[in-house]
């Protein structure tokens, strides 16, 4: 249940109001001007903790998943295969155009 209290006395108390609110999560103020409601004070909702570790594992995987291939990846030419790039048995790239 939210009680209602005036802004002048929501200032003067405030730092008495959060403790409040902090041991008692239940507990909740509603700010009132000229009879008003413009603020409320409540407890954050519990937020479910979860593994960080395993957060983050998955934040990485899919950044991994929607980052664009490295620079020489795309063609999978490397300094160990590029002798077999160059001389294997891949189809050139098209007969040139003579003008």
């Amino acid at each position: 249940m939210l009680q209602e209290i005036s802004l002048s006395d929501a200032r003067r108390r405030l730092s008495a109001l959060l403790r409040e609110i902090e041991a008692d999560p239940g507990a909740g103020y509603r700010i009132l001007v000229r009879k008003r409601v413009v603020a409320e004070l409540r407890s954050p909702a519990p937020a479910r903790r979860k593994n960080p570790g395993a957060t983050m594992l998955k934040l990485a995987l899919e950044m991994e998943k929607l980052s664009s291939p490295a620079r020489g990846e795309a063609d999978g030419v490397t300094a160990a295969n590029y002798k077999e790039y160059l001389y294997g048995d891949k189809p050139f790239a098209g007969p040139r155009r003579r003008r």
